[in-house]
């Protein structure tokens, strides 16, 4: 397996790592064969959060005399006091005494979260207090807006960033990467192959690859199959060819007018129209399943689209340019029939 360094924190990490949230799907027993077998096969960068509720419980039982061969990543969000108390819940559920590393969770996402996340008495300050006391080795940030992160970077408090960054939403190479460059800090991917919607993922974990900004991609996996898949990427990530880079190319412009960046600068549906949700329905279709989203809401979401058969002239402006009313009525129309004989 390919290693490169994580930055400033010096750390070796396989440049395929592990992102933590679909593992949850998978029950506790063969969730553990699946982490182990990642390790087996190379991959050391295991990254979970607070919020996915299950994944360090896996994590943690997976490695467990284990730890001198993986690198934890571990995130959640809330005031000092908040991220000092979820620390120590990662600590039991991971069963470690020491993590890695530790993300303010989602605090790029836009000029408010980070505001909230740098304050006085806000996550990051836990996290570093965390760290004084040898139960966190290096701070870091995850969010879906590049910009917002570069921010985060030039405070100098940041160690590690982790952002989406695929063939499709490929901003953070312009806006992103020269800055964690220029400050050395570790560049670690989320979303590599569109939240599971693109098809041909060696062909999108390769282009990735060839970004040498990128330690490490935090790729989803919750099967024995889509490791080995993976792995066999980082053992041999070599440079695409003109034939997949054409694949790529065309690809692109299939995808680009209704895959959502999750940049989440879209204004409010004036109708009330759950537009962000609705924009990554397959994205959520296929990460979490239809249950959960009924749960949440989807029919009645579905419903409000109804508002847009009369829209004239849709009020939610995209910033790539996004044909939002023929996505929202296309949602409809593709998930009505599947709501309504849901039991």
């Amino acid at each position: 397996m390919q290693k490169r360094v994580l930055g400033r924190t010096g750390l070796e990490v396989s440049a395929i790592g592990c992102g933590g949230i679909p593992i949850r799907r998978a029950e506790i027993p063969e969730a553990v064969r699946v982490l182990q077998k990642a390790v087996d096969l190379g991959i050391n960068y295991f990254d979970t959060a607070r919020g996915y509720e299950g994944s360090e419980t896996r994590v943690g039982l997976a490695f467990q005399g284990r730890r001198d061969k993986v690198i934890i990543a571990s995130k959640s969000r809330g005031s000092t006091e908040d991220m000092l108390q979820r620390i120590e819940e990662s600590l039991k559920a991971l069963r470690i005494d020491y993590i890695d590393i530790y993300k303010v969770h989602g605090a790029g996402g836009s000029p408010e979260t980070l505001e909230k996340a740098l304050a006085s008495g806000g996550p990051l300050e836990g996290i570093e207090k965390a760290k004084q006391q040898g139960k966190v080795r290096f701070t870091g940030m995850s969010g879906h807006r590049p910009d917002i992160l570069a921010q985060a970077i030039k405070t100098g408090r940041i160690d590690v960033i982790l952002v989406p960054f695929n063939f499709v939403n490929d901003l953070p190479a312009k806006e992103l990467f020269p800055v964690a460059k220029e400050y050395n800090v570790g560049v670690t991917i989320m979303k590599p192959i569109g939240g599971s919607l693109f098809q041909h993922p060696d062909l999108c974990l390769r282009w990735i690859l060839e970004h040498d900004a990128v330690s490490t991609i935090c790729v989803g996996m919750w099967k024995e199959s889509e490791v080995e898949q993976n792995a066999a990427v980082g053992r041999d990530p070599r440079p695409l060819n003109d034939e997949e880079r054409e694949w790529l190319r065309l690809e692109r412009l299939r995808w680009e007018r209704c895959y959502c960046r999750l940049c989440y600068t879209c204004n409010p549906c004036p109708l009330d129209v759950p537009v962000r949700s609705l924009i990554i329905v397959d994205l959520d279709y296929r990460r979490l399943g239809l249950k959960t989203q009924m749960d949440w809401g989807l029919k009645e979401w579905l419903e409000a689209v109804k508002k847009c058969e009369t829209c004239e002239v849709c009020q939610v402006k995209c910033a790539y340019d996004m044909p939002i009313k023929e996505l929202m009525l296309d949602a409809r129309r593709r998930y009505l029939p599947i709501v309504e004989d849901y039991k």
